[in-house]
């Protein structure tokens, strides 16, 4: 499997924001499904058409498309927040098109955003946000070195987990993209499809989570603690999309 990210631009976050297929295919550089242009996805495009118009450089670094290099197929959409920001934090998003999941194609998304930012001399952190009932991108984000940093409260998606990993730890456990693999078939139609494809699965153990740090029984809750007293860590930018299905991570861009 050969996956990259494509970038776009602010012509194509416009359209795709509109909902206009035809004018993002335009100036796309990748053709893109009606998927893209759907419902599901708008708040993300309106979000980064608004993001690169006061930040034309940022385009290099939020969201693009999973691109599928062997079958000329755009899979998903993958990308960071935004550029490292004033502590060399980037935070990762990904999301896949509904119709290519448990294909791999999150892992590979991943991996090549992990890549990059152990390349990149600006970047120190590594961040994933998911849902804490979202135990497919957890299982995938803790084969990689992220562990657990605190919480924080999306108005959207509700309460997430904060993952980090340092920038330059990330390279040394990264699969070649010849290695990737997928969350393992699960229907007859899928382990017969991965059969014939020749796709390979791992299973990976994830360290167990750090406990939930708690306060103290005689103490009232903190600010900013979810309703059962658990501690909740703000994030200092908050520009990601929903967590709580296994083709997602803050898990998007």
């Amino acid at each position: 499997m050969r996956v990259r990210i494509v970038h776009l631009n602010g012509v194509v976050f416009d359209a795709l924001a509109a909902g206009d297929l035809a004018a993002a295919n335009a100036a796309s550089p990748v053709p893109l499904s009606a998927y893209f242009a759907g419902p599901d996805w708008r708040s993300v495009w309106r979000m980064r058409s608004e993001q690169v118009a006061e930040d034309p450089a940022s385009a290099d670094w939020v969201t693009g498309v999973i691109w599928d290099e062997d079958r000329e197929l755009a899979v998903g959409r993958a990308g960071y927040h935004g550029p490292p920001d004033a502590a060399g934090m980037v935070e990762i998003g990904y999301a896949v098109d509904p119709a290519h999941r448990r294909r791999g194609y999150a892992r590979a998304a991943l991996e090549f955003l992990l890549r990059r930012a152990a390349d990149e001399p600006d970047v120190r952190t590594v961040r994933v946000t998911i849902s804490p009932d979202n135990e497919a991108s957890y299982r995938l984000a803790a084969g990689y070195g992220f562990v657990e940093v605190g919480k924080q409260w999306d108005e959207e998606d509700g309460l997430e987990i904060i993952y980090e990993v340092a920038g330059e730890g990330v390279r040394p456990g990264l699969h070649t993209t010849e290695e990737l693999v997928g969350e393992p078939p699960t229907t007859p139609e899928e382990t017969s499809r991965a059969a014939s494809s020749g796709t390979r699965y791992q299973s990976v153990t994830p360290p167990r989570r750090p406990c939930d740090l708690l306060p103290s029984r005689h103490a009232p809750p903190a600010p900013g603690a979810d309703p059962g007293g658990r501690i909740v860590r703000e994030s200092p930018v908050k520009q990601g999309d929903s967590k709580r299905d296994a083709g997602t991570a803050n898990s998007s861009p």
